[in-house]
């Protein structure tokens, strides 16, 4: 699903509550609180390391386009969709 209401100037970062670290080139964030755990990796640890500071999606979409052959189009729609479901499990923090 989609996510057409975050804007290209929303600003995200990572929910700084959340305990992370890297497991053999993968992200695992733990929720302590809800005992969940969680793992990323490819684009997704690639975006987490972004967004250790505040930054646009914009500015995130730029750095991945640096760094993968896509479309600008595919690109948004996949960091959008990704920001989406990391703010639903609450790992990110969006800044409207």
């Amino acid at each position: 699903m989609s996510c057409h209401c975050m804007k290209l100037e929303t600003v995200v970062e990572r929910n700084h509550e959340i305990d992370a670290s890297d497991l053999d080139g993968e992200k695992v964030m733990m929720d302590l609180e809800k005992g969940q755990y969680f793992m990323l990796n490819g684009v997704g640890g690639d975006i987490w390391d972004l967004i250790e500071k505040p930054m646009s999606v914009q500015g995130i979409i730029e750095e991945l386009m640096k760094q993968y052959e896509v479309s600008h189009e595919e690109c948004e729609s996949a960091v959008k969709d990704f920001l989406h479901n990391m703010h639903h499990a609450n790992l990110v923090m969006i800044h409207a």
